[in-house]
């Protein structure tokens, strides 16, 4: 079944925002078919899910709802509360683990020439981050 064609006014945006239409007197008919409109919607999704900011964050998402549910699993078989307590203490080791790894990877993608001092200071950061891990993982078993 064709569909039916539809006829968009122009609309002109001036420099201050605001937009007037002009009606169809002086104005080329522009007819948008349903080709144009799945053309438009699929132009559409292809910006969105190309942009890594998308897969970055629902990365992200998934890697906080592995952890939580991890973290309630583990805590329910521990029944003290310096278990707890040490459990607490090794999410808190790694979460500033993950912190300092992240930092010494932008330092190294983000340094215009890498030299040795960049690759020192990003070296000394996940030697950091590998301690703050081996502490707060023998921290768990307290």
């Amino acid at each position: 079944m064709p569909s039916r064609a539809v006829v968009a006014p122009l609309a002109i945006r001036n420099l201050n925002g605001f937009s007037c239409s002009i009606g169809l007197q002086g104005v080329a008919r522009v007819e948008i078919t349903t080709a144009d409109k799945i053309n438009g919607a699929i132009n559409a999704a292809t910006m969105v899910l190309t942009t890594p900011q998308l897969y970055l964050s629902v990365g992200i998402a998934l890697l906080l709802l592995a952890c939580a549910a991890r973290a309630k699993r583990t805590s329910h078989g521990i029944p003290t509360k310096v278990g707890r307590l040490g459990l607490v203490l090794h999410w808190g080791a790694l979460l500033i683990a993950v912190v300092l790894l992240g930092l010494a990877g932008v330092l190294l993608v983000a340094a215009p020439r890498i030299n040795d001092t960049v690759v020192l200071v990003a070296g000394c950061l996940a030697f950091a981050a590998t301690v703050i891990w081996l502490a707060g993982k023998a921290l768990r078993y307290i």
